[in-house]
């Protein structure tokens, strides 16, 4: 098999996923014009499965999903046309890519050459770092001991680790670039992004992508994750541009105070927190500290529509200042407490307090 198809069915699950993204969001005029590319796609697919005499019921079932995409197609059916392509179309070209994975048809790109010339020229100072050949050993012993890496089913390099006596995925097992565009839709469009956790680079890139004239920061403290960031994914274009910068420090507790104090100093930036990033601590202490950050940005972004509603509401309400309140309880003891099922537990030691 030429391993163009193979990567010719990469761009088909990607294809997919947009198409049906955009039926569902009614941009009709993106969707159609994608699904035209995706056709053309499926030709060259659909020739190699019927080739096949072991693929006789992939070819079956491409040919009845086939009729009926062009049924709904020719009737203008925009939301059928979604449904077929994520629901019967994607899972068959996820299935026909698990099987080319499996014969040892796949070539996995190596970037690392080009990269670290270009980091030769822009940033001389990463460029040292990545470019020692003890870093191999290191990775290798990595790669033994805590790092598995693998492909996803749509043939995109993932990596899994064991850490702190779990394990778990550093990116999708399925779909990383997917699971990068979901995790970008998140943020705020922004002149710089500051990125905690490199990892092998996929949301990174989706966020140079999608805001072509942002800026980002990225923030690691694993050299070896770094080098294989630089191994996957072609990052010549944003390191010549300046786009993309990358602050390694092996001291955790150094490179979050230089995070923060470079996003303090931003008058326009987002911040990312890779949480696997967090998970690969292996210092409780820290990595307690960070989960606690963790928690409190992101319930920050996923609460703030709902408190710039209240906000708004609150304020339509003209209600008097807590200023008015100072003389109605001056010279009194005041007991606040929260409000919600925690209160409960409270009453009791509440009851029990001496005002003096």
């Amino acid at each position: 098999m030429d391993i163009k198809l193979f990567f010719n069915n990469q761009q088909s699950i990607k294809l997919s996923y947009d198409i049906a993204e955009s039926f569902r969001k009614q941009n009709f005029y993106i969707a159609t014009s994608k699904l035209k590319k995706l056709l053309g796609n499926l030709d060259t697919v659909a020739g190699y499965i019927f080739s096949q005499e072991d693929s006789k019921a992939l070819a079956d079932e491409l040919q009845l999903i086939l009729l009926a995409l062009l049924d709904a197609q020719d009737n203008c059916d925009y939301v059928l046309q979604a449904d077929i392509i994520e629901g019967d179309l994607l899972p068959l070209l996820q299935k026909l890519q698990i099987a080319f994975q499996e014969r040892d048809l796949v070539q996995v790109p190596d970037f690392f050459e080009q990269n670290i010339n270009s980091l030769k020229e822009y940033d001389f100072g990463l460029y040292k770092l990545l470019n020692n050949e003890n870093l191999i050993e290191g990775k290798n012993s990595l790669l033994s001991d805590k790092l598995t890496l693998s492909l996803a089913i749509n043939g995109q390099p993932t990596a899994q680790t064991f850490v702190n006596g779990q394990s778990f995925y550093l990116h999708s097992s399925v779909n990383p670039e997917r699971e990068a565009s979901l995790l970008a839709d998140s943020l705020k469009q922004a002149e710089d992004y500051m990125v905690f956790g490199m990892e092998l680079g996929y949301h990174v890139l989706e966020l140079l992508n999608r805001h072509q004239s942002a800026r980002v920061h990225v923030f690691e403290s694993n050299i070896y994750l770094l080098h294989m960031a630089f191994t996957y994914i072609d990052w010549t274009t944003y390191i010549a541009n300046g786009r993309m910068r990358v602050v390694y420090n092996d001291d955790l507790k150094q490179l979050v105070s230089e995070l923060s104090g470079r996003f303090a100093e931003m008058k326009n930036a987002e911040l990312l927190v890779h949480y696997p990033a967090i998970k690969m601590i292996e210092d409780a202490q820290t990595r307690q500290l960070l989960e606690d950050f963790f928690v409190t940005t992101s319930s920050m972004r996923e609460q703030g529509g709902l408190l710039d509603s209240n906000f708004e509401v609150i304020s339509k309400l003209n209600l008097p200042e807590c200023g008015e309140l100072k003389d109605i309880f001056k010279d009194k003891a005041v007991v606040i407490v929260g409000a919600g099922p925690s209160v409960d537990l409270q009453l009791t030691s509440i009851k029990n307090v001496e005002i003096k």
